[in-house]
C-alpha cells in the first residue's frame, strides 16, 4: 500500500476554538499597503528583478497580507500558545524533507524523488499545526451556467473545488500529518465566490460539505476577486513595478 493510500484511511483533519476564532480575525484586517510594499520589496521575487504577471503580483501580495494579518493576531493572543514559524530547515517526515523557498515559503521535498508540495502558511497553536492556504482561482473550471442555471459537476484541475477533495488535501498534508500526528487546514477564497458558495449553495458543490464535515475550515478573503484584481493592478502602477502584459491574469 502505498504513502498516499495509508493516508487517506488513517487521518482526519483537526481543528479548535482558537483556530476558529483566527479564522473570524483573518477575514477583519483589512490590508496594509504599505507593509505589504515593504514586504515585498525585501522579497526574492523584487530582488530578482524579473517582471511578473497579475496573478503572480496577486498570489505574492495576498501571501504577505495573510503573513501580517497572523502576526497582528499573534500580538494580540500572546497568551495563547501560537508558534508563526513551527518548522526548521532540514525537519523529516517520513520521506520528505522540509526546507524554504527562495520566497520564505515552507516546501516538504520528497527526500528520493521530485514530489514536493509548498504551503503558503503553516503555524502551530496548541501544538496544533495548521497548514494556510489562500486560493484566488476560480471555484470549479468548467461549472456549468447555461441558461442562467448552474448545475452540480465534477470538479477538475486547479479550481477552488478540486482542491477539496479529500485525495488531493490528504495527499498534500500528509507530509505535515507524518511529522506533527495530527493537521488542521484553513483554505482564504475570495469573498464573492465565498458568498456564493459556502454561504448560499453548499449542497451544490460535490467536496465542500465533506471537506467541512472532516473539519477543513474556509475562510472568506479580505476582498471579491474583481475588486483584488484591481488593486493589484493599481498597486503595481503606483509601485512602479514591472509587468509581464501577456501573462494570466486574475
Amino acid at each position: 500500500m502505498g504513502i498516499g493510500e495509508k493516508i487517506e484511511e488513517e487521518f482526519n483533519l483537526s481543528k479548535s476554538k482558537k483556530l476558529e476564532k483566527i479564522c473570524e480575525e483573518i477575514f477583519e484586517h483589512p490590508p496594509d499597503w504599505k507593509k505589504i510594499k515593504a514586504n515585498f520589496y525585501d522579497s526574492d521575487a523584487f530582488k530578482r528583478d524579473k517582471p511578473l504577471t497579475e496573478t503572480e503580483y496577486a498570489r505574492y501580495f495576498s501571501e504577505i497580507h495573510l503573513d501580517l494579518c497572523l502576526e497582528k493576531i499573534y500580538r494580540k493572543h500572546r497568551k495563547w500558545d501560537i508558534n508563526l514559524n513551527p518548522i526548521e530547515e532540514g525537519m523529516k517526515s517520513d520521506g520528505y524533507e522540509f526546507n524554504y523557498t527562495e520566497d520564505g515559503r515552507v516546501r516538504a521535498q520528497l527526500i528520493e524523488g521530485t514530489d514536493n508540495f509548498e504551503y503558503d502558511k503553516i503555524i502551530t497553536i496548541d501544538e496544533l499545526p495548521v497548514v494556510f492556504e489562500i486560493k484566488l482561482t476560480d471555484w470549479n473550471v468548467g461549472s456549468n451556467h447555461s441558461k442562467g442555471k448552474r448545475t452540480k459537476r465534477r470538479s477538475r484541475g486547479k479550481g477552488i473545488e478540486n482542491s477539496l477533495r479529500e485525495d488531493v488535501y490528504k495527499r498534500r498534508l500528509s507530509p505535515i500529518y507524518q511529522r506533527f500526528g495530527k493537521v488542521g487546514y484553513v483554505m482564504v477564497i475570495p469573498n464573492d465566490i465565498y458568498k456564493d458558495w459556502v454561504v448560499k449553495r453548499p449542497k451544490d458543490s460535490e467536496y465542500l460539505p465533506p471537506f467541512q464535515e472532516n473539519n477543513g475550515l474556509i475562510v472568506p478573503f479580505y476582498s471579491e476577486r474583481k475588486k483584488f484584481r484591481e488593486e493589484v493592478i493599481q498597486k503595481v502602477k503606483e509601485y512602479g513595478l514591472k509587468l509581464k502584459k501577456n501573462g494570466s491574469s486574475l
